[in-house]
This record gives C-alpha cells, structure tokens and sequence, in this order.
C-alpha cells in the first residue's frame, strides 16, 4: 500500500488564463499483486522529491504505481473544494488500475507436439 495517495508537487506559470494555475498531482496507487511484475521497473523514481527509498522500492519493485497529471482547479476553488475533486480523481486512479488487466492470459502457449495442447496461464 502506498504511504501516501496524492501529492501536490508544484504549480507552474499560468497557462489557462488570468487566477488560474495549473497544479501538477502525482497520484500513488496499489497493483494487484498478480500484475506487480508488469509494473516493475528497476530504474524508475518518483516526481515527488520527497519520496523515501521505500517509496521508490515499492515503485520500482511494482507494488506501487505514478501518475503525474495536471488539474486546473475551477476559478476560485477554495483548497476544500479541490481537495475533494482531487481525492475523487486519485480513487478513480486506483479503480482503473485495479481494473486495467491486458495480461489476462499472458503466457498461455500452444505444444505442437504429437498431443497437441494448449497451456493456459492467466493473471488476475
């Protein structure tokens, strides 16, 4: 489980107009432990510098997964306002992850021997 779900990580020269910034979000998510491996990846770090070296071994071994988006928050949004927009968005993060699964049958093969057959693995 990440230690934290969303972080706040700066907010860069306006772009969308007078009073409006855009922030950019990094958003954690949990990976269903069958698909961890899919997500590993030994050289990745965080865009949140103050990320522990258990963060970044959760993000690097695949049990934790980021995502930087940038969110304009409506004009004159109170940080309450954007705090429950921003919650919503990052739960709506985890469900797709949760949910987003193309290695259903990876590694499922096909013997052409004098029985042919075909060996079924599946990921949950």
């Amino acid at each position: 489980m990440p230690r934290v779900n969303l972080i706040i990580l700066d907010q860069p020269a306006p772009e969308a107009g007078p009073g409006r910034s855009p922030y950019r979000i990094a958003f954690w998510a949990d990976v269903p432990v069958s698909r961890q491996g899919f997500y590993a990846n030994a050289s990745v770090t965080s865009a949140w510098s103050g990320a522990t070296a258990t963060d970044i071994t959760a993000l690097r071994n695949g049990s934790v997964v980021e995502e930087v988006i940038t969110f304009n928050p409506d004009t004159g949004a109170t940080f309450t306002a954007m705090g429950a927009t921003l919650t919503t968005m990052q739960a709506t993060y985890q469900t797709s992850i949760n949910a987003y699964n193309p290695w259903g049958y990876y590694g499922t093969y096909y013997v052409s021997t004098a029985t042919p057959a075909w060996t079924t693995v599946t990921t949950a």
